[in-house]
């Protein structure tokens, strides 16, 4: 009897791992990299634009989601109008954001090992800042960074 649970466990254990890992690739929840526009599900940009965090006319063009489970959990990104970082906080969506004509400085303190975020610090011309955070994990800290500072000199 004990060992029909132990092989119904474990199948039950395997089927969920499975499901997860599906759903994982398929896009239903954050993925654990930075994501170029080309490669990101159009299902995640539509979540942005719903919540209020991307406007209809911005095309996403970098984006990194740091929430577990869902999208509106936290997230950065850059758009071809503006760098945004946004969290989740009591239920209620938070934005930070800056247009490009508004950035003086982008500063990334890059992470030691691909399991640690980077952090990019946003300076606007007034003086105040705000942080991103990305996964350094394939390298695709230093791609959003890459980018990102690439479409805000040519936004100038």
């Amino acid at each position: 009897m004990l060992s029909i649970l132990g092989i119904a466990l474990a199948g039950a254990i395997f089927v969920g791992v499975l499901g997860l890992g599906v759903a994982l690739e398929l896009g239903y929840f954050p993925d654990t990299v930075a994501v170029a526009k080309e490669d990101l599900p159009e299902h995640v940009v539509r979540t942005l634009r719903d919540a209020g965090i991307v406007a209809e006319d911005e095309d996403v063009l970098f984006y990194y989601g740091g929430g577990l489970l869902d999208y509106l959990e936290d997230g950065n990104l850059f758009t071809d109008r503006r760098v945004i970082s946004y969290w989740s906080e009591d239920g209620e969506v938070m934005v930070e954001d800056a247009a490009y004509a508004q950035v003086a400085d982008i500063v990334a303190d890059y992470a030691d090992s691909w399991l640690l975020y980077s952090e990019v610090t946003v300076t606007r011309a007034d003086g105040t800042q705000f942080v991103l955070l990305v996964a350094a994990e394939d390298g695709g800290d230093r791609e959003f960074v890459r980018r990102l500072r690439s479409t805000w000199q040519r936004s100038r």
